[in-house]
């Protein structure tokens, strides 16, 4: 019998322990092993954060009765009909409804390591937004689609503990922005272009924000106070209102979207603010 090994406890496939087991941040229905769960919960929060919208699951860490269930559901007994043929229990099966199925024992749901989530598209159509948001972000909580992939299911993702990178402390090094940018930004914004970021500047990259927040609803907290200051959440509606332009593909960053923790002050920042202010999008 393959087992798994986590937090120093073997495990077999549809057997996780219930101490290694825990619900997904916001649906506690839903329960994934531990370290996934975590991962997951904060991949869910950024896509909040960024969009607005709380993914839902409907498919998670599966008992070795319920994958049964759901392959018997899926397919039949047959010796002659062609088509998605598994073998199992030295039986010969075809799938005749619904998607496909592992054999029992084998599915990643059983290791407590992968999800479905509820409308991602159908089978085969990897093009719906909400899952193609989801994709730009999800490498870096160590969620993986290549097995949702390889059987045309966009609503299936695999936890790979290895390709988690998203608790590490990254920094970016702080960059002021010159003063030529500064002076083109206070012109689109209909300021005097004095190379200053004042109150005056910052109150009309407040109100901006707020006017493009109206379009995309990506500031979860609302507007901002137009104030002039320049504070914490000043500096992450920018990078979120930055994001929205590459979203809605004004500009196309390289590196795809902004960390709104670690590009808030980079050099990623810096260029992602010359491309915007190149496509006029502060006007």
């Amino acid at each position: 019998m393959t087992t798994k090994t986590f937090a120093g406890i073997a495990y077999a496939n549809g057997a996780v322990p219930a101490a290694l087991l825990a619900p997904v941040p916001g649906q506690s229905s839903a329960t994934l092993r531990l370290d996934a769960a975590a991962a997951l919960g904060r991949l869910l929060d950024e896509h909040e954060r960024r969009y607005g919208k709380r993914l839902v699951l409907r498919g998670w860490s599966r008992s070795l009765a319920e994958q049964k269930k759901f392959f018997l559901e899926r397919y039949t007994r047959s010796w002659t009909a062609r088509g998605d043929v598994r073998w199992y229990k030295g039986l010969r099966y075809v799938r005749t409804s619904g998607a496909a199925a592992a054999i029992p024992g084998t599915s990643n749901h059983g290791w407590g390591l992968a999800i479905d989530v509820a409308d991602f598209g159908g089978v085969g159509d990897f093009t719906h937004p909400d899952r193609v948001r989801f994709a730009e972000l999800a490498g870096r909580y160590g969620w993986t689609d290549a097995e949702g992939r390889s059987i045309s299911e966009p609503w299936h993702w695999v936890y790979e503990p290895t390709l988690d990178t998203s608790n590490r402390p990254r920094r970016a090094r702080t960059v002021r922005i010159p003063a030529v940018t500064k002076r083109a930004w206070q012109r689109q914004l209909g300021v005097a272009d004095d190379g200053d970021l004042g109150t005056n500047s910052w109150a009309a990259v407040q109100r901006r924000i707020n006017d493009l927040n109206v379009k995309g609803r990506f500031l979860r907290k609302g507007p901002l106070k137009v104030d002039g200051v320049y504070g914490d959440r000043t500096q992450q509606a920018l990078i979120s209102a930055l994001n929205y332009a590459h979203r809605i593909g004004r500009v196309k960053y390289a590196q795809g979207y902004l960390d709104p923790d670690v590009d808030r002050f980079g050099y990623r920042r810096l260029g992602a603010l010359r491309q915007t202010l190149h496509a006029g999008f502060w006007s």
